[in-house]
């Protein structure tokens, strides 16, 4: 286990609605497949002719794997319908020619039981839980995402092209893995280099998976280093312009370096962002002459004629609201040095390595956070805030030792945390929401198996933008996301989990282009299809309630939030994380201007046994 698995299939792939049979026992309205060589042909001691491969029966088979092998696996497919399958694929653009399209047609309907003899069909519904994962997002083909990274040739509303019988996904990314080797480039950055393909053809390479951020074909710790944000150079102004702004949470001020290339080979200098705008952001240099070495490169890739992109990544945070902390007077007598004790507020301002910071307040009235010393050696954290408070989860079980470093990390966490949870589009002139959030009693579990509900018979489980209910691990729950936007949607939405400052990625986790949510449609995530497996909810054994917020970031453009998500730092008394998932499936028009924004959901989550 753990030695590298790849799983390449270039062919043809498509679809087929699926029979009531596949509709009652998966959830699913649409069958992706891949076809054999000899699909449709009779074979000597058959009647029956040679049937295609749904994904049931890949999920299956991988899913098996992973058990078997580990998380070291990656699934590359160069084919139509290998994102998630669901929409019809795009025509080339105009001025391409002599391509074809990798898709074919399902001549028959999909019976339930196909290949039943080589793999069980539960297993192709959803990956068996994990006790220790934290819930992320889904993958197309029903693929386990803890276990499997997925490469996608195109997204489901294009088409995966071939141009003399080679697929130029498969061409591109060759070229691509060439010029960089294995032993560098990550997943995530390896998909953002193949963006090339996006303008040859309306072909837009995907890539999933809780891992995609590890160097290709490894299955050590992933690179530390943070997410490389393309940047463009604007040849008419000679602006330097960051492929992300105020939607990804780029602050004015938030300084970053930006190099030649993913691999950080070449470093052109450090940059500041001016005020960002929606989707991307000016970067100036920090010293006088401090752009030389970036435009002296952008000036000899256009004589060359080999491709300007070049990529930044941030280094401090800017200028946001800082953290505003109250320590009592033991902790302060404790943990700080007798000097700065001594003063009315010592150390009045500090700052996390990635610049989100706090202000030592100098009262308990107007702090966010309160730190105090519970033992002799513990230090403990209670949040001010009246709607932790009403549900008595102000106070953290996160406990860690008293030194001021330890504190620091956990304040630094909690400063990022309530920035990122707080923050919306300011901008917006439209009065309430244009997305809403609710949670949706989809279904329960008894041991594998999943009973859902119909339709009409799905309750919404609170009102307000608060969802109360008692927890029940057999109970299973969807988020439906209603959209009154004419456009279609983007979206990314997270778990910000109140005990530990964690920031959990749980939907819309790829690189890719494909919009999620129709225009002024509805969407669920966690319906048993297009949207993932549902939510499960779970406390842990002593606790009596558990209060965390869903927050859904919506665009009318493709989101760049892969810095957003956060672990807890330091372990607690808790098991991982209550919210568990697998899943199984997930244009920008430059003349529009960008839409976006926020919903949020407050869960409190009570136990069956509380007093």
């Amino acid at each position: 286990p753990g030695d590298p698995i790849l799983i390449y299939y270039a062919g043809h792939g498509g679809q087929r609605n699926a029979t009531d049979e596949w509709k009652k026992a998966k959830g699913a309205h649409r069958v992706q497949v891949i076809f054999p060589y000899d699909y449709d042909v009779k074979t000597d001691d058959s009647s029956d002719p040679i049937e295609c491969i749904p994904d049931r029966t890949i999920t299956g088979l991988l899913n098996e794997l992973s058990a078997a092998k580990g998380d070291n696996i990656t699934v590359i497919f160069d084919s139509c319908h290998s994102a998630s399958g669901t929409r019809i694929p795009a025509r080339p653009k105009p001025g391409v020619i002599d391509r074809l399209k990798r898709s074919a047609e399902v001549k028959r309907d999909i019976p339930w039981s196909i290949d039943s003899d080589i793999v069980n069909p539960e297993l192709g519904i959803v990956p068996p839980p994990d006790k220790d994962e934290i819930r992320y997002t889904n993958l197309p083909l029903g693929v386990n995402q803890t276990s499997h990274v997925h490469l996608a040739a195109c997204g489901s509303q294009e088409a995966a092209w071939e141009e003399d019988g080679r697929g130029v996904f498969t061409v591109a990314l060759l070229k691509t893995i060439r010029a960089n080797g294995v032993d560098k480039v990550t997943y995530q950055n390896l998909i953002r280099e193949l963006a090339m393909l996006a303008g040859r053809g309306g072909q837009s390479p995907h890539c999933y998976g809780k891992h995609k951020r590890r160097v290709l074909f490894h299955s050590g710790v992933p690179l530390g280093s943070a997410a490389m944000i393309p940047v463009n150079f604007e040849e008419e102004t000679k602006m330097i312009v960051l492929q992300a702004g105020v939607i990804s949470g780029v602050a004015t001020g938030s300084i970053w370096e930006i190099y030649d290339s993913v691999l950080e080979n070449v470093f052109f200098g450090t940059f500041r962002a001016e005020p960002p705008h929606t989707s991307t952001t000016v970067l100036m240099p920090e010293e006088t002459g401090g752009d030389s070495s970036y435009l002296s490169h952008m000036e000899r890739a256009k004589s060359e004629n080999s491709g300007t992109r070049t990529y930044a990544r941030q280094v401090r945070a800017g200028a946001i609201d800082a953290l505003r902390v109250y320590f009592t007077p033991t902790v302060k007598n404790r943990i700080f040095p007798k000097d700065e004790v001594e003063q009315s507020i010592p150390h009045s301002n500090r700052t996390g390595v990635h610049g989100f910071g706090y202000a030592v307040h100098p009262t308990e009235d107007g702090a966010d956070i309160v730190v105090d010393l519970c033992s002799e050696q513990d230090v403990s954290f209670r949040r001010c805030d009246r709607k932790a408070e009403h549900y008595g989860a102000a106070t953290l079980e996160k406990r860690v030792g008293a030194e001021k470093s330890a504190v620091d990390e956990v304040l630094f966490e909690a400063a990022k945390w309530k920035w990122h949870l707080e923050r919306k589009n300011t901008e917006s002139a439209e009065i309430g929401d244009l997305v809403t959030m609710e949670l949706i009693k989809m279904g329960i579990k008894t041991g594998r198996q999943r009973t859902m509900c119909p339709a009409h018979d799905r309750k919404n489980v609170g009102s307000g933008g608060i969802a109360e209910f008692v927890v029940k691990r057999e109970d299973l729950y969807g988020i439906k996301l209603t959209s009154r936007v004419n456009r279609p949607l983007h979206v990314r939405m997270f778990y910000f989990d109140t005990s530990d400052f964690s920031i959990s990625d749980m939907f819309g986790h790829q690189v890719g282009n494909d919009p999620v949510i129709d225009s002024q449609g509805t969407f669920i995530i966690g319906d048993n299809a297009e949207g993932g497996t549902p939510l499960q909810f779970m406390l842990h054994p002593n606790e009596k309630v558990d209060l965390g917020y869903m927050k859904v970031f919506w665009s009318t453009k493709p989101l760049e939030l892969d810095e957003l998500g956060q672990k807890p730092t330091s372990k607690s008394s808790r098991t991982s994380r209550k919210v568990t998932r697998r899943f199984v499936g997930a244009d920008h028009n430059v003349d529009q201007p960008t839409e976006w924004g926020t919903a949020v959901l407050t869960l409190a989550q009570r136990s069956p046994m509380r007093g």
